[in-house]
């Protein structure tokens, strides 16, 4: 019988040109037994803030939760303020242009921040993955969606 594992991911900060002081885009990821769900989010109080709300315990709590329970975690980020950003998101938006206009309309799958989303999550999300077959050898591994 396979183990079936379930990954969960979040985003934090503006996916814009503008830093708005937010300087950092990050993706977390978290890889959890899919039969413990029930009783992993049990342990955690309904009223639990959203991160932006969370004092230094409810990070604390969580980040415990999170290395009790989780078989693979992992978080990336990229930093606004580096000068390649403002080069990214110049040739992205060059690039969606021409392509929307060979296309006869927008392509919003290839806007700026929708390429940076893609990235972060499919980072993150590799690396969480990766990190949870390496400490729990799984036969069997097939990507549900």
């Amino acid at each position: 019988m396979a183990l079936k594992v379930t990954s969960f991911s979040d985003i934090a900060g503006q996916i814009t040109a503008k830093s708005h002081d937010a300087d950092k885009v990050t993706v977390g990821s978290v890889c959890l037994p899919t039969g413990g769900l029930k009783s992993i989010r049990k342990t955690i109080p309904n009223d639990f803030p959203k991160w932006r709300n969370a004092c230094d315990a409810n990070v604390k709590f969580m980040v415990d939760l999170i290395l009790k329970e989780a078989m693979g975690a992992s978080a990336s980020s990229i930093d606004k303020s580096a000068d390649q950003w403002q080069n990214f998101w110049q040739d992205a938006s060059d690039a969606h242009s021409k392509t929307a206009s060979l296309a006869g309309g927008s392509i919003s799958f290839i806007k700026s921040p929708n390429l940076v989303k893609y990235l972060l999550f499919s980072q993150s999300g590799r690396f969480a993955v990766t990190h949870a077959i390496k400490v729990e050898p799984v036969r069997n591994f097939v990507c549900e969606a």
